[in-house]
């Protein structure tokens, strides 16, 4: 019985260490870091998924704002904030309830810049979900009573599932990060349907008073804070262009006129902004 218990400790140590490293959050550098704040976009585009008809609503279904810091000379890091608009979304389609199914954010170049995607400065980092060890899962195989405690463990973790994943172009020009599984969904990742779009960065991690035009600082963030590192090369006074991009998927709930259930999932378009950047 004493092994069996010192095994469970070592396999739920290694789950601990499965979840610190896996959940890696922006780090505190990023604050000292001065960014040069370049705009903010949404897309007034919903769609029901497989219908093939997008709809410009008029209205926002996804909000980004855009800020960047480049040395000038070959390296630089942009950074993407985006909100949700579940209560927007939610109105339109006059759904009983929204869950965000996940939210894509990419950053390139639509230029001919020579740019390169910094893996290592991708942030926040992605998910680790479990990850069989062959090891492990060969000796415990040959015990019953030892195998049975590791697969308990592996239960364990079950909601453990990759949650943001990373992207990249093979050429390194191009890359995503996605959250999904609903991670953030609801009041973390949601701009209110009273705050404009360009007001997103006023209401991140704070609470904006649009009376007032005041933030009330918030110990929780309000929007997906993400970072792509990158390096380029453009000579003097020459300039290349770079885009930050967004889009979501919402899975609705609604009931028809005879109180049946109804499940169906409404994508937006996607809302993109392009700045410029320039060479020494």
């Amino acid at each position: 019985m004493k092994k069996i218990k010192k095994i469970k400790k070592i396999t739920l140590s290694l789950l601990s260490m499965t979840i610190i490293f896996g959940f890696t959050n922006v780090s505190s550098t990023q604050a000292a870091e001065k960014y040069y704040y370049k705009g903010a976009a949404y897309s007034p585009v919903m769609e029901i998924q497989g219908s093939g008809k997008p709809i410009d609503t008029g209205k926002s279904s996804i909000v980004l704002s855009v800020a960047t810091t480049y040395d000038q000379r070959s390296t630089g890091k942009e950074r993407i904030r985006v909100w949700t608009r579940e209560e927007v979304v939610r109105n339109y389609y006059d759904a009983n309830a929204t869950t965000l199914n996940y939210v894509r954010v990419r950053f390139g170049s639509p230029d001919n810049i020579t740019l390169l995607v910094d893996e290592t400065q991708i942030l926040p980092k992605e998910s680790v979900g479990w990850r069989d060890i062959p090891a492990l899962d060969w000796l415990f195989s040959t015990n019953v009573w030892l195998n049975a405690a590791y697969q308990t463990s592996k239960a364990l973790s079950g909601s453990m599932k990759a949650q943001i994943t990373h992207k990249i172009t093979d050429n390194n020009k191009e890359a995503s990060i996605t959250f999904s599984n609903g991670l953030l969904s609801g009041p973390k990742s949601e701009l209110p349907g009273s705050i404009s779009y360009k007001d997103g960065d006023k209401y991140y991690n704070g609470i904006l008073n649009t009376q007032t035009g005041v933030t009330t600082k918030n110990a929780t963030a309000s929007g997906l804070g993400t970072y792509f590192g990158y390096k380029y090369i453009l000579g003097s006074g020459q300039t290349g262009k770079l885009t930050a991009a967004a889009d979501a998927l919402y899975d609705m709930k609604d009931a028809d006129e005879y109180g049946h259930g109804l499940v169906y999932s409404v994508k937006t378009g996607k809302a993109s902004l392009t700045h410029t950047i320039g060479g020494s």
